[in-house]
């Protein structure tokens, strides 16, 4: 039993951090979004 709760508080813990890294990486992506666009469109634009 005690090793089942050690198992849901190790699952909870790493789910908890992926959302909160994946929160931090969607917040620098839209802060960034000229670099985005720069990075994938001037290539495209530049092969037409």
């Amino acid at each position: 039993m005690e090793m089942e709760q050690k198992h849901n508080v190790v699952q909870y813990h790493c789910v908890s951090d992926l959302s909160v890294m994946l929160g931090q990486a969607l917040r620098h992506i839209f802060h960034s979004m000229d670099t985005i666009i720069t990075a994938t469109i001037t290539p495209i634009g530049l092969l037409l």
